[in-house]
Parts: structure tokens; C-alpha cells; sequence
């Protein structure tokens, strides 16, 4: 004779389970089976800086920066940049000797002050314009390669005890590391992106295969030793990104990727 089991209902206070169980050992036991999902890892962790998480930027005087995030590495063109640059120095200098041969707070003197003003205030606007327009497509393709994390090279004692010379001096004083670095900063942290400031020392130097120094005389970077050959601004991102994985400059296991440039347009 088979009785009729009795039927109880309880209230399951977890996730819906993929499969569920019932057994007996003195008493009823309900086994639950789920399925094993990864943990999602906080942005700005420790845990989050992995290799596929991780974009390192270095930034320059001939180019605004050149970002490598494990898939591709971009170079982001300052020629436009520098022509603006350029032309502001020349501007400035001819109102300054315009300016030079009037009396000071004259009438002539005050128009030509007032032009100088008026120019230098567009060409500064069409500055920021190249700026914002390259660091937002910086940080538009770290967010497509899945970037959580990216080290900057730190530039801001750059020119500290060291004097380069009067023209190299002029162009590093007026170098837009510092605006990349506060925009690229903001519209990354905006995007969910942790950055963080790694000094630069010898990235630009290190080949990332062997680990040798070298000190490049152009823009491409060969090793001396296994003759490796790269972009040299390409380089020192890359190692930029090896520090900030690893806190050291460790070599790339594998092929690198050929670096992409984007330009500006208006």
C-alpha cells in the first residue's frame, strides 16, 4: 500500500537555481545547482588591472599623445596643433613690434592690443577644439577595447633642474601635456575609467622585446640588440602600460600591433 506524500510549499529566498533536488538522509535535504558565473571586479581595483583591462598613454610635443590599449595603438596627430602654435607665436610677436613703436596706452597702441587679444583668443579656442576633439576619440576607443584602467605618463616635472636650450625650452613650455592630461583624465573617470600617473622614466628607451636601452635619434625606435623596430612614441605607451600592469617595464610576449594615426578635422 502506497501513501499519498503530502505536498509543502516553502518560500525559496535565493536566485531562480538551473537545477534543483530533493533527497533524504534523515530528513529532507533540497540540493540547488547554479551556474558559475565570473564576479564582476570594481573598476579601479587591483583585480581589474589585467592585461586586457589596461591602456597605457604616452604623451609628447610632436604628438598630442599615442595611446596603447592591447589592441591597437593610436597615435593621435599634433601637426595641426603645432601649426596653431606656431602661427600664435607669430601673431603675438608681431603686435609685440607693432605695439613697440607706439606710445603705450595710446590710442594706436590700444587697437593694436585689442586685435592682438581678439586673435590670440581664437587661435587658443581652436587649441582646445584639436584637444577636445583628439582626447575624446582617445577615450572613445579605449571604452570600445574594454578599457577599465590607464596609466599616463607623468610629465609635470618635465623641465624641473633641466635646461634643454632656448628653442627646445619654448616647445616643451608650450606643450599641451598638461590640457590632454586633465581632459583625457575627466572623460575617462566620466566613462568609468581609473587612471593613474606612472612615471615615464626610460619608457621611451626600453625595448619592449628585450629589455635593452636605446636611445632613439628619430621617431623610430630600433634595438640595438634584437633589432626590433617601432614607432618610437608607440614604444614608450606600451611600456607606459607594462608599468602600470606590473609596476616595471616587462617585455611583450608576442607580435605588436602597427601603430594607426588619427588626425583632426574641423
Amino acid at each position: 500500500m502506497v501513501k499519498a506524500m503530502r505536498r509543502q510549499c516553502f518560500k525559496w529566498p535565493y536566485s531562480l537555481p538551473k537545477i534543483v533536488s530533493v533527497s533524504f538522509d534523515c530528513g529532507y535535504r533540497v540540493n540547488a545547482t547554479y551556474a558559475d558565473e565570473p564576479a564582476e571586479q570594481p573598476v579601479g581595483s587591483d583585480t581589474a588591472d589585467i592585461v586586457g583591462d589596461t591602456a597605457g598613454i604616452d604623451l609628447g610635443e610632436i604628438h598630442i599623445a599615442v595611446t596603447a590599449t592591447g589592441k591597437h595603438v593610436i597615435i593621435s596627430n599634433g601637426r595641426v596643433l603645432r601649426s596653431k602654435r606656431r602661427y600664435q607665436n607669430k601673431v603675438n610677436a608681431h603686435f609685440q613690434r607693432r605695439m613697440g613703436k607706439c606710445k603705450k596706452r595710446s590710442r594706436k597702441w590700444k587697437r593694436f592690443n585689442k586685435a592682438k587679444k581678439r586673435t590670440l583668443k581664437r587661435l587658443d579656442n581652436q587649441i582646445k577644439d584639436i584637444l577636445h576633439k583628439q582626447t575624446t576619440e582617445i577615450v572613445r576607443t579605449m571604452k570600445t577595447d574594454g578599457v577599465r584602467t590607464v596609466g599616463i605618463g607623468d610629465l609635470r616635472d618635465l623641465r624641473k633642474n633641466v635646461d634643454y636650450g632656448r628653442h627646445a625650452n619654448q616647445r616643451i613650455h608650450q606643450m599641451p601635456s598638461g590640457q590632454a592630461r586633465q581632459m583625457i583624465t575627466y572623460k575617462a573617470q566620466r566613462a568609468g575609467v581609473t587612471v593613474k600617473l606612472i612615471n615615464e622614466e626610460y619608457t621611451s628607451q626600453t625595448c619592449p622585446k628585450c629589455g635593452n636601452r636605446h636611445k632613439p635619434g628619430n621617431r623610430n625606435y630600433k634595438c640595438s640588440d634584437c633589432g626590433f623596430r617601432y614607432h618610437r612614441d608607440g614604444v614608450g605607451a606600451v611600456n607606459i602600460r607594462q608599468k602600470t600592469m606590473y609596476r616595471e617595464l616587462v617585455p611583450v610576449v608576442g607580435d605588436m600591433i602597427p601603430p594607426v594615426g588619427i588626425r583632426y578635422s574641423a
